[in-house]
């Protein structure tokens, strides 16, 4: 019953698709600003709370627990060798998660972008001029496209010359 529907639906037009492309393109940078300030926020907020709680401890130990003895010394203060290694391998952690998010989140922009780029070389070869000059001037980043498919004017080819005074 759907492939019945399906051939009466109108093909979505070139602009429609644009549209799309151009919207999927936005939330996709707005995803990567996003990404960015929330690796930010968490490595900050990692560093900086294990730090305050790795000082405090440090702290405590050092005033109320440390033995006089000095293997038992040694062992109380092993886990704060430690300590700073388990935090940098968590930083280590986060930063990998978020590049790879990023890097997902590249690979779909740097499609989409493709994909745009050919939609727009084909309405430069496959429409009427009128037409693909509206598209180019509304989605074309690169305004030299647009000015390359324009034919030259007869006003542009005559030209003042230098020393020429009206």
């Amino acid at each position: 019953m759907g492939g019945l529907f399906s051939r009466w639906r109108a093909k979505p037009s070139t602009v429609e698709v644009l549209e799309n492309i151009d919207k999927e393109i936005q939330a996709l940078e707005e995803f990567r600003e996003k990404n960015q300030r929330l690796q930010k926020l968490w490595v900050g907020r990692l560093i900086l709370y294990s730090s305050i709680l790795y000082l405090l401890t440090c702290l405590i130990v050092y005033l109320w627990y440390l033995p006089d003895e000095f293997s038992a010394r040694l062992t109380m203060t092993l886990p704060f060798f430690a300590f700073p290694l388990i935090i940098w391998s968590i930083r280590t952690v986060l930063i990998f998660f978020f590049s790879k998010r990023t890097e997902r989140n590249n690979e779909a922009l740097d499609d989409l972008k493709s994909k745009k780029k050919k939609i727009l070389e084909e309405v430069m070869e496959k429409e009427t001029y009128k037409t693909a000059k509206l598209i180019l001037e509304r989605f074309d980043p690169d305004p030299k496209k647009a000015k390359e498919f324009e034919p030259p004017s007869a006003g542009a080819a005559v030209a003042a010359r230098p020393g020429q005074g009206k």
